[in-house]
Parts: structure tokens; C-alpha cells; sequence
């Protein structure tokens, strides 16, 4: 591990040019597809510079601003010692590796471990069941990478009022992080030789080249043959899509036609319910019937 630089008292402005000269530990999760609000695309031209500035979401603001409350809790439940860490550091084998640590731990044990603080909506309560979230454990795993500790620690502020934290410490998995190390490594290749990397199916993919391309010319052009594949694979889709969705109302119509005038029916562990709702549209009250199934004692709806 290498500082890089320090960040201390470093202007936003500055310190993201930094991030720019490798994969952060941020990054490391929308490279295998798991981080719900970026693409591949969007890492790539984030990179090269060649985004629209935009600034900080409130989101984010706050997420910073919490950052040493939530550290501050973990160091009052566990009795550790903790300790910010003001610098990018550098992978000592792989230079475009990067990461910004939140803390680090000094719980005792020999050397020093990682601590990650999150903050996030009661919207996204249910990523923390029970469980560390995908995105934040590859983060980790890319933390311990740069700067070869071997346990780490996670601290989150759920819904701005429930904490959740580890108190026994997340080993470092060498596997995984060649895994991580591995396809860094890919997507740097790309960066460098300025190859964008392949459009994929998520919703964050889609509003990306829509924003990139929101003013076209009325220009016809002719297209590969890999268009061809892509025209019928998509419409094969289409027709799976359009199956499962006459296989779904299928089942709910006869699920009604059973209710009949009944609101609820209950089946081994599900409930189905055919309610009637009445809501207010354009100044008039109109009574419908919604149908939902559920897990009995569960809130979650599985259809609407």
C-alpha cells in the first residue's frame, strides 16, 4: 500500500480529479452489476472526464456529513479505538487501484482493520437484513486489497434512526479479491485504450445514453449484423414477456373468479386479497377493487 495523496482539507473538485486516476472502492461494485444507480458506461465516461459536472446529490451530502456520527456510534458500542484516515491510497501491485477509507479500527488484534460507515434510506431497509449488501461487501474486500488489512468492520444509519453495525470482524476473502483485482484490471485496459465497454439491461444504463444522446438528427444510418442478433433477440423477449404476463393475469382472474364478493382468501401460508379502495380522481370518488397477494403476516406485496 502507497498514499497516493492526502485529502485532508482537499477541495471536492480536486479530490475527484484524483478518483479519476483509478477504481475506487466505490467503483469496484458497478463493475459486477450490483450498485442500483450506475453502469459500466457511466464508470467508464466518469473516468475519461467525459461526464456533465454535476453536483453533489443531498444524498451524498448527508451521507458525508453523518459519516463521523455513525463512526463515533460504532466506537461507543464496541469499545474500539477508531481513526480517520485523510488520503487516497494506492494498490503497491496494481497502481490503479485506489481506495478512500471512511476509518480505520484499532480493535486490539495486531495491525489495524477497515471500518465502512453507511447511511441510507428506510426505502432500503431490507438490503440489511440480517446481512451486509453486496455492493458494501465487495467495497470492503477492495479496501482490504489496497491496503492488505484482513478483517473489516461495516457501521450503517438505517432510515436516520435505526444503527446497524458488525461487532465481530468481516474477513478478507483472497478469492474474491482476485475475483475484484481481476476485473478492475479488465476495466482499466478499457479506460486506457479508450474502448467503451458494452451498453448492459440496467435501468441506470438506459437514462445514461439517454441523457448522452437526448438531442438527435433525423438521420437514418445502416446498422451490423450483430443489430440483427440483438433486433431478435429482443423481440424473443418480447413474446416471453408478453407469455408471462397473459400466465399472470391468468392466475389472478381466476383467483377473483374464486373471491367472488369476498375481500380475502386465505391458501396455506398466502393471503389474497381483492379489496375495495376508493380514492379521489379529478374531483370525483372512484371505488375500485385492488388485488394483492401476500406472505400471511408479511407487508410485503407480491402483487399489485
Amino acid at each position: 500500500m502507497k498514499i497516493l495523496v492526502s485529502t485532508k482539507n482537499m477541495p471536492r473538485d480536486e479530490w475527484l480529479a484524483w478518483r479519476r486516476k483509478g477504481i475506487g472502492a466505490s467503483d469496484a461494485p458497478i463493475l459486477f452489476g450490483v450498485d442500483p444507480f450506475h453502469s459500466e458506461m457511466h464508470l467508464f465516461l466518469d473516468k475519461l472526464n467525459l461526464l456533465p459536472e454535476d453536483e453533489q446529490s443531498e444524498a451524498a451530502y448527508w451521507g458525508q456529513q453523518l459519516e463521523p456520527v455513525i463512526a463515533k456510534e460504532f466506537a461507543a458500542k464496541t469499545g474500539f479505538r477508531i481513526r480517520r484516515k485523510w488520503a487516497i491510497l494506492q494498490h503497491s501491485e496494481y497502481p490503479f487501484v485506489l481506495a478512500n477509507l471512511d476509518y480505520v479500527v484499532l480493535d486490539g488484534n495486531d495491525g489495524r482493520a477497515v471500518l465502512e460507515c453507511k447511511s441510507t434510506s428506510e426505502y432500503r431497509k431490507a438490503d440489511w437484513d440480517d446481512r451486509i449488501p453486496d455492493r458494501v461487501m465487495i467495497q470492503i474486500q477492495h479496501q482490504m486489497a489496497v491496503t492488505g488489512a484482513d478483517r473489516a468492520y461495516v457501521a450503517a444509519l438505517i432510515g436516520g434512526n435505526k444503527f446497524w453495525f458488525t461487532r465481530e470482524p468481516i474477513a478478507r476473502d483472497d478469492e474474491v479479491i482476485a475475483n475484484i483485482l481481476k476485473r478492475e484490471a479488465g476495466f482499466w485496459e478499457l479506460v486506457e485504450s479508450k474502448t467503451p465497454p458494452l451498453a448492459d439491461g440496467s435501468d441506470a444504463c438506459s437514462d445514461l445514453l439517454a441523457s448522452l444522446y437526448n438531442d438527435p438528427s433525423d438521420n437514418t444510418i445502416p446498422l451490423g449484423p450483430k443489430a440483427l442478433d440483438l433486433v431478435v433477440a429482443r423481440q424473443e423477449a418480447k413474446e416471453r414477456l408478453g407469455t408471462a404476463e397473459i400466465d399472470v393475469r391468468l392466475a389472478e382472474n381466476r383467483l377473483k373468479q374464486m373471491l367472488r364478493y369476498n375481500e380475502v382468501g386465505v391458501i396455506g401460508e398466502w393471503r389474497v386479497a381483492w379489496k375495495a379502495v376508493t380514492q379521489q380522481r379529478n374531483g370525483k370518488e372512484i371505488t375500485f377493487r385492488r388485488f394483492t397477494i401476500t406472505a400471511k403476516g408479511g407487508d410485503d406485496e407480491w402483487t399489485t
